[in-house]
């Protein structure tokens, strides 16, 4: 009987290696860059919460006005609640949950596109986590988007465009800029004197666990992506660039960028008149 389960768990081992490779052949070679995001369901549903069908919009939109989508990929997985014959068709249910809501935003026959509903994960008796909080886990679903950089600079914008000011650093939990963001913001500065028509907005980000805002650690406020933003005015302000051709604001975690947290730290210059 053992050398039969081990054949089964060798060929189950098999199948996910091919799959995986099959994934990776799906989409094109040229999707270098990759970003996730996790959204949980309770237990035997397949209903997107709204916050999460906002996090979904979210996500999507971020990615695309700022990089071109090469492929989407959904995967779902249930919880050990229930025989595996329930909890693959439960799995089937949340990717197509999942799809529906990406079908609100983006048009999945213009990308590659793939679904697959897992079925059911173990729990797992030596991990440190309750049962409870690795069945909430296990019960989730991951859209993972592959996509090209977009070559935008500032020079090359377009009205309604927007760029990422690289290289901009803050002091953790403060709205200080480092040293290594000058280089960015004066060839900002420069390109805001040639342009003299040009009027932006600058977008501050944080990286948090939630949408909301950070809290800016020397005032104790709800409000350091506000604050972030407003120091990158302030530095044009100062430097000669007139009010009436900035605007600034702060829109806490609620535009994750799916990757690590750094990255999620950031701010953003959109062309708004020209």
């Amino acid at each position: 009987m053992k050398p039969l389960i081990q054949k089964i768990k060798i060929a189950m081992n098999l199948k996910r290696l091919v799959f995986i490779v099959l994934v990776f052949l799906f989409f094109d070679a040229k999707a270098q860059n990759k970003s996730t995001l996790t959204v949980h369901f309770k237990t035997g549903s397949s209903v997107i919460t709204e916050d999460d069908q906002l996090r979904i919009k979210n996500f999507i939109a971020q990615i695309r006005s700022e990089h071109q989508i090469l492929g989407i990929w959904v995967v779902t997985f249930c919880d050990d609640v229930g025989n595996e014959t329930y909890n693959r068709q439960l799995s089937n249910k949340r990717a197509d949950a999942i799809t529906h809501q990406l079908s609100e935003v983006i048009t999945l026959e213009n990308i590659k596109f793939k679904k697959e509903g897992k079925g059911q994960l173990p729990v797992d008796t030596l991990k440190n986590l309750e049962i409870s909080q690795q069945r909430y886990r296990n019960r989730r679903g991951s859209i993972r988007v592959f996509y090209k950089e977009k070559k935008v600079s500032f020079e090359s914008l377009q009205k309604g465009e927007k760029v990422i000011l690289d290289n901009v650093l803050f002091k953790g939990g403060t709205s200080h800029l480092l040293s290594e963001s000058y280089p960015s913001l004066r060839k900002l500065l420069m390109v805001m004197q040639r342009k003299k028509e040009w009027k932006i907005e600058i977008i501050g980000h944080v990286w948090n666990n939630s949408e909301e805002d950070a809290i800016d650690v020397e005032t104790g406020k709800k409000n350091l992506s506000v604050k972030r933003a407003q120091r990158i005015y302030s530095y044009l302000i100062d430097n000669g660039i007139e009010d009436q051709r900035l605007i600034y604001k702060g829109v806490g975690g609620k535009y994750p960028t799916g990757k690590r947290p750094k990255y999620d730290r950031r701010v953003e210059v959109k062309l708004i008149e020209n």
